[in-house]
Parts: structure tokens; sequence; C-alpha cells
């Protein structure tokens, strides 16, 4: 029987080492990767900033230059002065105004409409303006052309009054000799005496 009570407490003290041992090397070890760890830099694109020293600092590169190409384009030449000039008249940009027979004097929708041709040059600097006097054929070409001249000089007169310098108005008569209507008649007289604006 001592033999017995021998050989169960050798058992005993060999399971309490066993349990001892597994208690104290805590989880099993886990299994090693033998492959080789890839190379960080591999890895890395070829434009990316090194990483220095372990502490995330990024290196000072130079910065990439990009450049973005466009479509070509003709490039058309601008239309010559004259020629925009000559647009705008055919245009009638500047409104003309008429006068009765014989007269030379302004009405208020006259003074309008002037007023209307003196704002358009304010806003377009560029152009200067001659004022020209007509007539219908009906009396003396001397004293149509006269009167052609003191049509054109009332409207450059107001014209001034609103403020529109002289060095940009030019005045001239041509009395009888270009009518716009050219008939005989009191519908075509109506529209033979005015006053143009040309811009220049």
């Amino acid at each position: 029987m001592k033999g017995a009570d021998l050989m169960r407490g050798r058992g005993t003290i060999l399971i309490l080492i066993a349990v001892a041992m597994l208690v104290g090397t805590g989880c099993p070890p886990r299994t090693v990767d033998t492959q080789p760890a890839a190379d960080p830099e591999a890895a890395s694109p070829p434009d990316a900033p090194s990483m220095g020293g372990g502490i995330g600092r990024v290196e000072d590169s130079e910065p990439s230059i990009v450049t973005e190409s466009f479509p070509s384009q003709t490039i058309e030449s601008a239309p010559l002065v004259n020629d925009s000039i000559e647009e705008l008249n055919a245009q009638g940009v500047l409104k003309t105004i008429y006068f009765e027979y014989d007269q030379s004097e302004l009405d208020e929708d006259d003074r309008m409409t002037i007023q209307d041709n003196v704002a358009w040059l304010e806003n377009n600097t560029a152009y200067n303006v001659v004022i020209e006097g007509h007539c219908d054929e009906r009396g003396t070409i001397e004293y149509n052309l006269a009167l052609g001249d003191r049509r054109a000089k009332v409207v450059r007169d107001y014209m001034r009054s609103l403020g529109m310098p002289d060095g940009r108005m030019r005045v001239v008569t041509w009395g009888e000799e270009r009518p716009e209507i050219e008939r005989t008649g009191e519908a075509a007289w109506s529209r033979n005496r005015r006053a143009e604006f040309i811009l220049e």
C-alpha cells in the first residue's frame, strides 16, 4: 500500500508541476513567419517622399511642375476702324432729326433724339461726329446751303449745352445736294429737310 500511495503522490506532484508550467508561460507561442519583410522603399511609389528618422517628417523636395496644353486657336485679325465706323453708320446708331419747311428750330422730339445721340457718344468716346445739314430742293442753291448750315449749327449748339466737347463735333452743310429721297412732293421733301449724325 505504501508503494501505491507513493506513486499517487508523485503523480499529483507531476500534475501540479505541469499546471504551473502552463500557467507561467501564458498563451501558446505564435508561429513566426519566416518570409522576409517587404522592402518599404520598394513598396513606395517612385515619387513618394522618403521618411527620415522614423518620426513622420516628410523631407523637403522640389515641387513638380505640371504643364497643361491647350488646343491651338486661330485668332482672326480685328476689323479696320473705318469698316466698323461704316457699319455703325449703316446701322443708324445715331438718329436723324427732321425740320419743318424753311425752319431750323428744334422741337421736343428733336431734343430727345439729340439727347439719345449724345448719350451714345458719351459711352463711346473713341468716335467723333459730323453734323450734316440738308434741305429739300426748293429755293436757290445758295439759300439752301445757308439753311443747311443753320440746321447743323443749331444741333451742334444744343449738343454743346448737353456737355459734348467742341473737339468731338464738326458741322457740314450740303444744302439740297444729297437728298434722302430723290423725288418731288411733300413726302420726299419732309425726309430731305434734316440733320444727320455721321460717326468718324
